[in-house]
């Protein structure tokens, strides 16, 4: 016979191992559910190499695209900085274009520089120097304006432009032209 002692003694260890049954058996459950397999992350990895695939191209095309128009906006920005300085200066502002770039200066002959001489000496002040991004350029060949240069007078108009001329930069993705009129006027075609 079973003592009424011995019976609560068997009665806890029954309830002790059913609860670490229980315990047990949720440990399993959350050990079969939780985390990704290696098939799943696979998967997953997959997908994120075709997409990236896709879009890498397109990317490319996106930053030359924005080189140019970048530069292009540089440009046309710093023309119109050449226009208004010439009239706040009252002196010429000489804009000299190269393929890689362009330099912007007061060509009004101060220190020991001679005014209108195209050629930044003395203390004649640096209004911009600029370089394009890699693969973006003048095309020299196609530069309309004379020695490929303009250079603002103090009323704002530029010197030596007769009717519209053309400056066009371009790079692997296209082309664009900036102009310039007789009137001063800046734009982009």
């Amino acid at each position: 016979m079973v003592s009424k002692r011995n019976f609560i003694m068997l009665r806890q260890s029954d309830a002790a191992t059913q609860l670490g049954r229980r315990v047990d058996n949720r440990l399993k459950t959350s050990r079969t559910i939780s985390g990704f397999s290696l098939i799943e992350l696979m998967v997953v990895l997959a997908v994120v190499a075709v997409l990236a695939g896709f879009a890498t191209p397109s990317m490319v095309t996106w930053q030359q695209s924005r080189k140019l128009n970048g530069a292009v906006s540089n440009l046309t920005a710093d023309l119109e900085v050449a226009k208004m300085r010439a009239i706040r200066e009252n002196s010429f502002i000489a804009v000299i274009l190269t393929a890689e770039g362009y330099t912007i200066f007061v060509d009004n002959g101060a220190g020991s520089g001679d005014a209108g001489d195209w050629i930044r000496s003395g203390d004649e002040a640096l209004v911009q120097r600029r370089t394009f991004p890699q693969g973006v350029q003048i095309q020299m060949a196609d530069v309309s304006l004379p020695n490929s240069r303009v250079r603002f007078n103090g009323r704002g108009f530029p010197m030596d432009v007769a009717a519209t001329e053309s400056i066009p930069i371009s790079n692997e993705r296209g082309r664009k032209i900036v102009t310039i009129t007789r009137l001063g006027n800046v734009r982009v075609n």
